[in-house]
């Protein structure tokens, strides 16, 4: 449908999908389509569903059908998509959509990964010689960004914010527990 959402977007049309959220049923939606983004090779449409007033992220591999609604006029959005995933690492916006400042520690076998494949764009990445390195960055706390710290395993620390630290802390205990079972 990526062609024929793409269309929609260029031509402010208004659509009717059908759409599967991972284990439950198929709903239909109306929405007006705005933006369509790549992340970890999957294509990701964003809209808003009429009646509601905030963006909503649709994983293409899940819209089951697409069709034209010409009987919906088409509503515009005042995000500026340009900006839109400033702050964000991957493509959900948390509902707070607060910015933060992380700070990570990492040793020296994920400063070479991280000076050639940042995890955000905005990252700073400081040198801390045989220590390793340091990581700081302002972003959103959101799925994408505990899943890429959870990539780099016990290469890469949070040192703060706290809840970000805690919520690492917990998925690691929760492996461990996994695992000795």
């Amino acid at each position: 449908f990526f062609l024929s959402l793409f269309d929609a977007i260029a031509r402010k049309q208004t659509m009717d999908i059908d759409y599967r959220r991972f284990g439950l049923d198929p709903k239909q939606r109306t929405i007006f389509p705005y933006y369509l983004k790549q992340y970890r090779r999957r294509w990701y449409l964003f809209a808003t569903i009429v009646d509601h007033e905030f963006i909503t992220c649709f994983s293409l591999d899940r819209i089951l059908s697409c069709t034209k609604n010409d009987s919906v006029p088409f509503v515009e959005s005042g995000v500026d998509f340009n900006h839109y995933f400033d702050d964000i690492v991957g493509v959900s916006h948390p509902d707070n959509g607060l910015v933060e400042h992380i700070v990570l520690k990492g040793d020296r076998w994920v400063e070479y990964y991280l000076s050639t494949l940042p995890i955000h764009p905005l990252q700073q990445l400081e040198s801390l010689g045989d220590e390793g390195c340091r990581v700081t960055l302002d972003v959103m706390i959101n799925n994408e960004l505990i899943q890429e710290l959870a990539f780099y395993g016990d290469h890469l620390r949070v040192e703060s914010p706290k809840r970000l630290r805690d919520k690492m802390a917990e998925r690691a205990q929760h492996q461990i527990d996994d695992y000795r079972q």
